[in-house]
C-alpha cells in the first residue's frame, strides 16, 4: 500500500510458479524458449548457450556415459577442465539420473591421489574425462 492508501501494482507480468519434479524436467521444460545460461570468462569474455542447446550437448555426453555403462543410479566421476564441460557433463548426469561426482582435475599429486581414494570408495563408477585428463592419471 502507498502513503495514500491506495494498493500498489506490479506492472511487470505475473506468470504462476509451476512446479517440477526434477531438474531433468525444468530443463526439457525451458528447452523450448528463447532463453539460456550465460558462461561469463572475465571482464570481456561471454558466451551464452540457450537451453536448448544445453540440452542437446547434455544428451550427446549422457549417450556417451550410458555406452560407457551409465544407468540410472550409476555414479559418474565428472573430471573436466572448464565451466562448460562441467556444466554440459552435469546436466547430461541429471538427464540420465545418473549421480554425478565432480573432482577437480588439477595437476599436483595430491589431486590425483584424491581422484583413486574417491574411486575406491564408488560402487563401479563411469568416468568422464577429457583425453589429456586421462593420460595424466596413467602416469
Amino acid at each position: 500500500m502507498s502513503a495514500s492508501g491506495a494498493a500498489e501494482v506490479d506492472h511487470e507480468i505475473q506468470r504462476p510458479m509451476t512446479a517440477f519434479s526434477t531438474l531433468a524436467a525444468v530443463l526439457d521444460a525451458r528447452a523450448t524458449s528463447t532463453r539460456g545460461i550465460v558462461y561469463i570468462a572475465g571482464e570481456s569474455s561471454e558466451t551464452r548457450v540457450p537451453y536448448a542447446a544445453l540440452r542437446g550437448r547434455a544428451l550427446g555426453i549422457l549417450r556417451y556415459l550410458q555406452d560407457a555403462g551409465a544407468r540410472p543410479g550409476t555414479e559418474t566421476v565428472i573430471l573436466v577442465d572448464g565451466l562448460a564441460p562441467f556444466v554440459d557433463t552435469f546436466w547430461a548426469c541429471v538427464l540420465g539420473g545418473v549421480v554425478a561426482v565432480p573432482l577437480a582435475p588439477g595437476n599436483a599429486d595430491e589431486h590425483k591421489a584424491k581422484f583413486f581414494r574417491v574411486l575406491e570408495r564408488l560402487r563401479a563408477p563411469v568416468l568422464a574425462t577429457e583425453r589429456r585428463i586421462y593420460d595424466r592419471l596413467r602416469t
